[in-house]
């Protein structure tokens, strides 16, 4: 029973006791700082998918200040907006038209995997023969 008396290794011990939990620590705040990046990675994408959506937005009222045109034509132009700004942001036009002979548009901004869309309604009345896009 001599060797239960022996403190011969106990700091040796002791030692590895403590860097094991320095390393779960610091395992664990590394886990929290990546998510916590990651977080942060993906909020500013969906701000500028956001922007990028309004930035379609804005480039249809622009066609509108263009000019008066049919519904036909405007429908048509619409559809063919795909604007890519660079490799990670793009917007494009979506375009329906309802029964009332509104244009219903979607405008999606993308910025690297995130998608955002705004909804927008173009109503063209005709009165007295000429015709008034209204947004």
């Amino acid at each position: 029973m001599k060797w239960l008396r022996n403190d011969r290794g106990a700091a040796l011990v002791m030692v590895m006791l403590i860097i094991t939990l320095f390393l779960v620590f610091i395992m664990t705040m590394l886990t929290q700082v990546t998510n916590t990046a990651r977080q942060v990675a993906t909020t500013e994408e969906q701000a500028d998918a956001r922007l990028v959506a309004e930035m379609g937005v804005d480039y249809v009222e622009f066609i509108l200040a263009q000019g008066r045109m049919d519904a036909e034509t405007l429908e048509e132009l619409l559809n063919e907006i795909d604007m890519e700004l660079d490799k990670d942001r793009e917007f494009r036009i979506e375009v329906t038209r309802s029964q009332s002979g509104s244009l219903d548009y979607k405008s999606v901004g993308r910025s690297g995997n995130q998608d955002v869309e705004i909804e927008n309604t173009i109503t063209i009345r005709t009165e007295s023969g000429k015709k008034d896009v209204e947004t």
